[in-house]
């Protein structure tokens, strides 16, 4: 069950999932997802953790006050305060495609907060500022369609690009995450790609050898963008190692539940808290 957390820059959507004892691990999940996108992670792990799963601005339970942004300062600076609301001073942070470059972006923020990082399906957004202003075009032609169209026939679109051509071919799967996407309001949907989308993103190409704590890359073996993209990320980021997983695309987490369960339990056993 979803609890709403009130801060100073409004409500979050938080779950908890798994042991009060276990060591903390943070959640953040992506586009058009929402916190209920962990429960099987969670499940997984049993309870040698403590997850904490965010609704990030603009999708679930989440609801900030009028007026307020979501690019990425202001993603991470709630991000960081409702963590501290909760109680969790330092944690294991782990975050999905857009929740992945928010979680990077935290960790660049809060170094002395993360224990360890785990970044599944992530980038450190765009080098350049002309491949930049490409990506907020594009993102702002999707937004516009979230603001015309019904979100049913953006959802089914959404999911017919290749790179999710593995969760569309499982029935049960493509028809609940569809499910899910259809709980979140357009409207905010579409502030979110302007605001927090690759495009709106600082790059953080050059940061990377910032991280000191232990990262994790994860891409699917199919997803042959954010399998180069993680193996780059290796050679910038001296603290970083990836782990490729056959026969998986974007959705790592879900196409292949017990084995990310498996990689992540065992990279946050060997690091300790």
């Amino acid at each position: 069950m979803t609890e709403v957390v009130s801060t100073p820059r409004g409500t979050w959507g938080v779950r908890t999932f798994g042991s009060a004892k276990g060591k903390s691990v943070v959640l953040l999940h992506g586009f058009m997802g929402s916190s209920v996108d962990w429960q099987m992670l969670a499940e997984s792990c049993g309870e040698q953790f403590r997850f904490v799963a965010l609704d990030l601005p603009g999708h679930g339970s989440t609801d900030l006050v009028e007026g307020s942004s979501f690019d990425m300062s202001a993603t991470v600076a709630g991000v960081r305060e409702l963590i501290g609301k909760t109680g969790h001073d330092t944690f294991h942070l782990l975050g999905y495609s857009m929740g992945a470059r928010v979680a990077l972006a935290l960790a660049l923020t809060s170094p002395e907060a993360v224990i360890s990082l785990v970044l599944e399906s992530g980038s450190p957004g765009l080098a350049g500022e002309n491949q930049r202003a490409e990506r907020r075009v594009h993102d702002e032609r999707l937004a516009q369609r979230l603001e015309s169209e019904s979100l049913e026939a953006f959802v089914a679109d959404w999911y017919h690009q290749p790179v999710f051509a593995n969760v569309t071919s499982d029935r049960k799967l493509i028809d609940a995450l569809r499910k899910r996407c259809m709980s979140n309001d357009a409207r905010m949907l579409a502030r979110s790609l302007r605001e927090i989308g690759t495009g709106a993103q600082p790059s953080y190409w050059d940061r990377l050898e910032e991280l000191t704590m232990p990262t994790l890359l994860i891409a699917g073996g199919s997803d042959h963008k954010f399998l180069t993209i993680a193996n780059r990320m290796t050679t910038a980021c001296p603290a970083a190692e990836a782990r490729i997983v056959p026969e998986s695309g974007h959705i790592v987490h879900l196409e292949k539940p017990l084995e990310f369960a498996k990689i992540v339990a065992s990279f946050w056993r060997r690091i300790g808290s």
